[in-house]
């Protein structure tokens, strides 16, 4: 039986209450913004979305006292199996930051 080898990077933001943390994801090699890039982006109770090149990520706190979000960055399929039969890979250079923190 085939096995699929993938790679998830798990990531931490700290939020302060009833804000809202703007992370942006920048893969080495594309054009910011309106480009995606070949990774998708999970935060629990979300379904995951492929990121954008260089744009903001709103992730929310709506609770009344500071919480961790925990966030996984993680190759999206469709970039790399054309066809499942066939072995193949690549290495993605990116970098996670945290663009600014507004009020909700």
């Amino acid at each position: 039986a085939g096995a699929i080898v993938q790679d998830q990077d798990w990531y931490s933001v700290s939020i302060p209450p009833r804000r809202t943390a703007n992370i942006v994801v920048t893969q080495s090699g594309l054009t910011g913004g309106s480009v995606n890039t070949y990774m998708m982006f999970y935060l629990k109770g979300t379904a995951p979305v492929v990121i954008v090149n260089n744009s903001a990520i709103p992730v929310t706190n709506p609770a009344h006292e500071t919480k961790a979000f925990l966030f996984r960055i993680s190759p999206n399929p469709a970039e790399f199996i054309a066809d499942p039969t066939l072995a193949g890979g690549s290495f993605i250079d990116y970098t996670v930051s945290l663009l600014s923190i507004t009020s909700m």
